[in-house]
């Protein structure tokens, strides 16, 4: 009995002891956190932010450092990449008559007139020269009666007027009369390859999405789809070698640029494959290569010379490949020879193959019409051919592109009727060429070909066939000086004419409208 009393006692002892103990420290009633989240909110919720600990993984550093490749190639861009806004004016007749027979009064049917109504248009483009010059899609300004340009992220606005087109390629040169503008440095589409990442920025869907950035790769080179306009009265097509990306285009990137990581232009936005109208990773650009060469005989010359070797020519197909021994399915087959052509001087053969055209090799008919058509006339070419088993070359002098194949545009007597121009209400062409081949004496300056009726230049009396010869005393040789001419003279300002008609000449002053 005595021995559990003392048992008691010691119990008490020890645990009057911890209890003290755990008193002392106060730890009982501090502040425990309840949660490792609570914990770390003590400590770090509110201290700055500081370097990781520990790096990321190596595939996290790859990613970001390629994010940080797409800003610095989009920040290099965008300043040079401008929104287009056209305006077209469209005549619709209001006029509605049933099919009646023929002794039905037709009379009793209002005659409404024909109404005018304004479609505008948006695209994009690319500032190549700090003066002012944009390249942009032919289809993006084509029959436009005004252009307006938005420049920078503050939205400039600014008017514009075509320098050139080339509906061949679907290239586009337009002027803006500002200066120190920003521009993109031409990379060098030939040396791109399939993988590639590209940039594609443009204005999508309208002035709110301006300067949008996609990215994506390089899907395929030298597609020939079939969208760019043709001659279907000489069935002489287009020319086309896009460069296929994923990078999303979508409405209103027509025009925008595509650059490399390195935000050097490649290529031109130009079209998407798509069933539903926007993107579906299918685009296609034009390569800044052929843009280039392209632009610039826009802006010197005004329009487009191309080179022609006279013959008429086919895809290899593997029967065609097997039939002539030929080791691959490169080059195209000759059909036929244009009698007194530069192919039939040559020595070209109708059946021969041409497989090189200085020393490289051409990949199939398509390949061979556009780098016979980029060589300017009266260049020599060595063509290496395909007859009869053997390898052959001859050399070739080419001509320029016969007037029958031409299109409007790539005539040295283009019509006009767009930017400056259309402000006076005129459609006109070169007078030398239009009077030449009429059969009469070659005339210098622009025949006029059509008058708005409702326009200032037909108010002050001009007419269809009468030839302006002078712009405020300075003589026109052609379409293009006409229209810088009168593209100097600021709305609301008079400019003199000096017109021709029939066989005597008179002044007519016209006030460009605002």
């Amino acid at each position: 009995m005595k021995g559990r009393k003392v048992l008691w006692a010691v119990s008490f002892i020890v645990a009057g002891t911890f209890i003290g103990l755990i008193l002392a420290s106060g730890s009982l009633f501090s502040h425990t956190p309840f949660s490792p989240f609570e914990a770390h909110a003590q400590t770090r919720l509110f201290a700055p932010p500081s370097s990781p600990r520990t790096p990321p993984p190596p595939s996290t550093a790859t990613a970001m450092a390629l994010g940080e490749a797409f800003n610095w190639a989009a920040e290099r861009a965008i300043p040079a990449v401008v929104m287009i806004k056209s305006e077209t004016t469209v005549k619709a007749s209001q006029n509605v008559i049933p099919n009646l027979p023929d002794f039905f009064p037709r009379d009793l049917f209002p005659q409404i007139p024909d109404q005018n109504f304004r479609r505008e248009g948006l695209g994009s483009g690319v500032i190549v020269s700090s003066d002012g010059y944009i390249v942009t899609n032919n289809h993006v300004i084509q029959g436009a009666d005004k252009l307006t340009v938005v420049i920078g992220d503050d939205g400039v606005e600014t008017s514009a007027r075509v320098v050139g087109t080339d509906p061949r390629t679907d290239v586009a040169v337009i002027k803006v009369d500002l200066t120190n503008l920003p521009t993109l440095e031409l990379g060098n589409s030939d040396s791109i390859k399939i993988g590639h990442w590209v940039v594609a920025i443009g204005s999508p869907f309208g002035e709110a999405l301006r300067h949008t950035v996609t990215t994506g790769i390089v899907s395929a080179l030298g597609r020939n789809i079939g969208i760019v306009d043709s001659d279907n009265r000489s069935g002489y097509t287009g020319f086309e070698s896009f460069i296929q990306t994923d990078a999303a285009i979508n409405p209103g990137n027509s025009g925008g640029a595509l650059v490399d990581l390195r935000g050097r232009l490649i290529g031109i936005n130009t079209a998407i494959s798509s069933t539903s109208g926007s993107n579906s990773g299918v685009g296609f650009a034009i390569p800044i290569n052929l843009v280039r060469d392209i632009a610039r005989q826009l802006v010197e010359n005004g329009r487009v010379s191309r080179g022609y070797l006279g013959v008429q020519i086919q895809q290899i197909t593997p029967e065609i490949q097997n039939s002539l021994n030929l080791p691959d399915r490169h080059g195209a087959l000759v059909g036929d020879v244009t009698s007194g052509g530069p192919a039939a001087r040559a020595g070209i053969q109708r059946g021969d193959v041409i497989r090189t055209i200085n020393g490289i090799a051409v990949k199939d008919m398509n390949d061979l019409r556009l780098r016979i058509a980029s060589t300017p006339p009266g260049q020599q070419v060595r063509l290496g051919l395909w007859r009869e088993g053997r390898e052959r070359t001859v050399t070739a002098t080419l001509d320029e592109l016969p007037a029958e194949f031409q299109l409007p545009s790539e005539r040295t007597g283009s019509s006009s009727r767009t930017g400056a121009v259309s402000r006076l209400g005129l459609t006109v062409t070169n007078a030398s060429e239009a009077t030449g081949r009429r059969g009469g004496e070659a005339q210098t300056g622009v025949l006029v070909t059509a008058v708005d009726p409702d326009s200032p230049a037909a108010s002050r009396g001009l007419r269809q066939g009468d030839i302006i010869q002078e712009v405020n005393l300075q003589p026109v040789a052609n379409v293009q000086e006409f229209e810088r001419k009168i593209a100097a003279v600021k709305a609301g300002d008079s400019v003199l004419l000096l017109v021709k008609r029939d066989n005597s000449t008179l002044f007519i002053g016209v006030t460009i409208p605002n």
